[in-house]
C-alpha cells in the first residue's frame, strides 16, 4: 500500500498569505510523499521547506522550494528507519535531520551530505542555529551540540529521556 501523505500544508498556507488578506486562505500547492511526514521546517523567508518521512516506503529527507518543486531528496541508509526531525537554517543553506538509524545528518542546500554523526540511539529531535553553525540533537537521555563540520562540542546526559531540543538563533543557548 502506497501511503499518500501531504506535507504540513496548513503551516505553509500561513506563510504565504498576505497579512492584509489573512481572511482569504487558499491552498498554494501540495507535494505527495511515499509515506508519513514526521517533521517539517521552513526557512525564515519561506523560500525552502524541508520534510522528513517515516520508514517502510519512504524514509527520506526532502527539500522543496516555495512553489512546491522538489529540489532533492535523500534516503537514509537503512530502509525502514524514520526521519524523525528536520531543521533548516534561516536562509535555507543547511538542513539538519535526525533519524531512527541513530544518526544526525547535515546537508547543504544542493543536497550534498556534508556529514552524519552516529549517536547511541534514535535521534528524535534536531535544531539548527540561524546561520547553520551549530546543531543541537537529542538521543535517548542525551543532548549534544555539534558544529557545522560535524565535530562534537559537548554531550550531556540528562538522566531521563529527552524528546525535543531547540537552539537559539546564534547557537549560544
Amino acid at each position: 500500500v502506497n501511503y499518500k501523505i501531504l506535507i504540513g500544508l496548513i503551516l505553509i498556507l500561513t506563510l504565504f498569505v498576505n497579512t492584509a488578506q489573512a481572511q482569504k486562505y487558499a491552498l498554494l500547492w501540495s507535494y505527495e510523499t511515499d509515506d508519513w511526514v514526521n517533521s517539517v521546517s521552513i526557512s525564515s523567508d519561506g523560500s525552502y521547506i524541508a520534510a522528513g518521512t517515516d520508514g517502510i516506503l519512504g524514509d527520506e529527507i526532502y527539500l522543496l522550494d516555495r512553489e512546491g518543486n522538489l529540489l532533492w531528496s535523500y534516503e537514509t541508509l537503512i530502509r525502514g528507519d524514520s526521519v524523525l526531525s528536520v531543521s533548516i537554517s534561516s536562509d535555507g543553506s543547511y538542513i539538519a535531520a535526525g533519524s531512527s538509524d541513530d544518526k544526525v545528518y547535515l546537508f547543504d542546500r544542493e543536497g550534498n551530505l556534508l556529514w552524519s554523526y552516529e549517536t547511541d540511539d534514535w535521534v528524535n529531535s534536531v535544531s539548527i542555529s540561524s546561520d547553520g553553525s551549530y546543531i543541537a540533537a537529542e538521543s535517548d537521555d542525551k543532548v549534544c551540540l555539534l558544529d557545522r563540520e560535524g565535530n562534537l562540542l559537548w554531550n550531556k546526559s540528562c538522566g531521563w529521556n529527552v524528546n525535543s531540543v531547540s537552539i537559539s538563533s546564534d547557537g549560544s543557548y
